[in-house]
Order: structure tokens, then sequence, then C-alpha cells
């Protein structure tokens, strides 16, 4: 993840002996870096709870256009500040990948690693 004060990125996950959490590799192009820091979260949709699933696709799935997530794409890349959370649901479609293509980092919320892969 880049941390803006060190001008750096910090490994934060690593499954690699070549890199520790907590390391600091530097950016090559310091000069170059936005200092606004967008992060989408993401997630698998929500299956423990069938019924708020059912209404929120239901409230939702009627606005969520390709036209809508330009304009949200638009919106997100616009926004001047430092830091911008933005989330995307659990589902993956056309429309939140454009969205998504805004951002500079993810979360990804999951239960398990298996469930990030899938």
């Amino acid at each position: 993840m880049f941390d803006p004060k060190l001008e750096a990125y910090v490994v934060t996950i690593s499954h690699s002996k070549d890199y520790q959490v907590g390391q600091i590799l530097d950016s090559p192009e310091k000069s170059n870096r936005n200092p606004n820091v967008k992060v989408v979260l993401c997630g698998l949709a929500n299956k423990n709870n069938p019924e708020l699933a059912k209404q929120l696709k239901l409230e939702y799935q009627a606005k969520f256009t390709p036209e809508f997530a330009d304009n949200r794409a638009r919106d997100i890349q616009r926004i001047p500040n430092s830091l911008l959370l933005f989330d995307v649901g659990g589902k993956m479609s056309a429309e939140n990948q454009m969205i998504m293509c805004e951002a500079v980092h993810a979360v990804i919320l999951a239960k398990t690693e298996t469930d990030v892969i899938a």
C-alpha cells in the first residue's frame, strides 16, 4: 500500500520470501505521485442475509446502468479529497469495473483467501 507521508510503498501482506510485512519499498516516480488516494472497497455478495441481498438488488438494480457507472467514475475522478473511499459492493460487473478503474488501491473484504481468488 502506498503511504503518502513516506512517499513509498509499505508491504501489508506477502506470500513471498522476497517481501516482508512492514518492508518499505521506494517509489521510483515520487515526483509524479498524485496526492489524492482513491480506494475502492469491494467484497463478496451478501450470502449471509439473502433477504437483505434481495432488497438491495431491487432498490439499486434499476438505477445501476452504464450511464450511472460512467457518471460515478467521472465524479470519483474529479473529487479532490486527499482520501476517498468508495464501495462498489460484491458483484463484479462491467459497470463496477468502470468505477473501479478510478481507484489507486483496493480493499477486498473476504472471509478467506480462497474467496478472493475464486
